[in-house]
């Protein structure tokens, strides 16, 4: 005999369990024609569900369909229909029985007599049919309590049920991985005996082991090939001393090897048997990284027990990841090696200058390097020509060119001699392009107005000085100086406008100088010095409230000036950096 059957269709991303939690909508439940061969159901005819009062149910945009206790009928459920929002709309059946479960199908019989069917795989449209196999016909308590469905929100017709996801599969990240690896190792310190250093923390062999005679706060930074989510690692004992055992640690996570983010912080209780693995310490962690750096804040042992206190050790570390996790990241720091989160907060570490900033940036590396620091220069190194008289700067060739209208004007200039001389005037609407070259002692004095702009100087001395004063205002304008070979390289250059790009490069022999003031917003600011004498570089930068970005790099002597006033830290960076 064939009954009219209510059938409904569950669908979730994530399983949860107990027989009321599931939710379904209007494609996912139906009054069918149905018929059983042993535990197999067959329905047919899909068509709308009725309620308890023989009408036929209509929902609205977002309303879902839900199992609840029956308060009339202790141990049975009743089906009530619910409101996007959570609250209850109206009662579909005030009781009913569930008779059989499978893993695609629940039979219901609501109101002691409409035969249901609850799905769990699919969505419909009216006039389907399916058919649900293995289905358990002995249902009792604990299989309603415990029940699992496959969805959490509703399917439309024709979805299906996403697959239960694998099981999390935690692998290993070593330094010679296959696949996730371990790229770089930055110690907090290079404190450490020979052959005991960072690397051997990660080379997946417990009989070598790092040592830091820094002891407290020591750690390490670590790089992937690849961002990885981890969330979990352990710990090695190394050879000797257990009061050298680290007792806590901080772990921090960067795709940039600057920004870092604290994922946790803890205490660790290693065992004091040598060579022994400690358990699993799980992380809470759902971002992939690609830098992973590890402090050690404290150890076992105190202060006066010799060699069992005098430094931090371990023989590895271990990060683990959950390969069916398909999360990942890039960096973007580069090759340059990471600024710890330690290092970060101690700020910005130079030798013969100095740095002011108003909101610092968050992204910033400061690197210190081996060359000297040069903090005199000569009177005439520093100084700025404000008057050229033919008297006091006799020259061989001078080009003077004034363009005060019009766009798109192109000017080029190749001067060769003892003593050359360029001035050059470009206003208007802007697109112009300017190139002059110089070899010789050279003077060049550049004004450029308007927009999209772009100079590139190059003066190369070969006796004499080089000197470049150029004064730009408008917007996306380029500048690229270039000043090289012996004797001195001063250079002044303003820009007033937004999003202006300046790149500068002096190298050679004598002495550079370099003068640089932006105002505005999205400049972007390149300096190289590279040189075997004194280095000196200003750099003034106010950012008004787009971003800014400062490269300095100076190769011999050090000594400069940066100014950068930052409206949002986030859209600024620093990097300075001193060979």
């Amino acid at each position: 005999m064939k009954k009219l059957i209510l059938l409904f269709l569950m669908f979730a991303s994530n399983a949860f369990g107990a027989i009321t939690d599931g939710k379904f909508g209007i494609n996912q439940i139906f009054d069918v024609q149905y018929w059983w061969n042993g535990t197999t159901l067959n329905a047919s005819n899909f068509i709308a569900p009725y309620n308890k009062n023989f009408q036929t149910v209509t929902v609205t945009a977002g309303q879902y369909f839900q199992f609840f206790p029956s308060t009339t009928n202790p141990g049975k459920y009743g089906l009530k229909l619910m409101n996007s929002n959570g609250t209850q709309h109206s009662i579909v059946h005030d009781y009913g029985d569930i008779t059989a479960l499978g893993s695609g199908a629940i039979f219901y019989i609501g109101s002691g007599f409409f035969g249901n069917v609850i799905t769990t795989s699919q969505g419909y449209s009216y006039g389907a049919s399916a058919t649900f196999t293995n289905m358990d016909t002995s249902v009792d308590s604990n299989d309603l309590n415990n029940y699992t469905w496959a969805s959490t929100t509703p399917l439309a017709s024709g979805q299906t049920a996403a697959p239960t996801p694998p099981p999390p599969a935690p692998t290993p990240i070593y330094f010679n991985n296959a696949t996730v690896r371990i790229t770089n190792i930055w110690p907090t310190s290079n404190n450490s005996p020979a052959g005991e250093g960072a690397a051997n923390a990660f080379d997946n062999n417990p009989n070598t082991k790092y040592l830091n005679f820094d002891k407290q706060n020591a750690g390490v930074t670590v790089k992937l090939n690849t961002g990885r989510v981890v969330n979990g690692f352990t710990i090695t004992t190394a050879n000797d001393f257990p009061g050298r055992d680290p007792t806590s640690y901080k772990l921090y996570g960067s795709n940039d090897g600057v920004t870092w983010v604290l994922i946790q912080e803890g205490s660790l209780s290693l065992s004091d048997n040598r060579f022994t693995t400690s358990g699993m310490i799980n992380i809470t962690n759902s971002a992939a990284y690609a830098y992973y750096y590890i402090m050690f804040p404290t150890t076992k042992a105190g202060t006066g027990c010799g060699l069992n206190c005098d430094s931090m050790q371990i023989a590895e570390i271990t990060y683990y990841y959950d390969a069916n996790n398909s999360t990942t990241s890039s960096a973007s720091g580069g090759t340059s090696a990471p600024v710890d989160p330690v290092q970060a907060a101690a700020g910005p570490t130079v030798q013969g200058g100095t740095i002011t900033q108003t909101n610092a940036p968050n992204n910033q590396i400061i690197q210190s390097g081996t060359g000297y620091s040069s903090n005199t220069d000569s009177t005439a190194q520093a100084s700025r020509i404000t008057t050229w008289a033919n008297t006091a700067q006799p020259y061989n060739n001078a080009v003077h060119v004034t363009q005060v209208g019009g766009d798109d004007n192109t000017v080029t200039i190749s001067l060769t001699g003892s003593k050359n001389r360029v001035e050059l005037t470009l206003g208007g609407i802007g697109d112009h392009s300017a190139n002059i070259t110089q070899v010789g002692s050279n003077y060049l004095k550049a004004e450029i107005t308007g927009y999209q702009n772009n100079l590139t100087t190059s003066q190369t001395n070969t006796i004499g000085t080089n000197y470049a004063e150029t004064t730009i205002n408008g917007n996306n304008n380029t500048v690229n100086h270039t000043q090289s070979n012996n004797n001195n390289r001063l250079l002044f250059s303003t820009v007033n406008g937004n999003n202006n790009t300046l790149s500068t490069t002096q190298s050679g022999g004598g002495q550079h100088y370099l003068d640089v003031r932006m105002t505005g917003n999205g400049h972007n600011v390149l300096v190289n010095q590279y040189g075997t004498n004194a280095n000196n570089a200003r750099i003034d930068v106010t950012n008004a409230g787009g971003a800014s970005t400062v490269d300095l790099e100076q190769a011999g002597g050090k000594n400069f000036t940066l100014i950068q006033s930052c409206t949002n830290p986030l859209g600024c960076s620093t990097v300075v950096r001193q060979q």
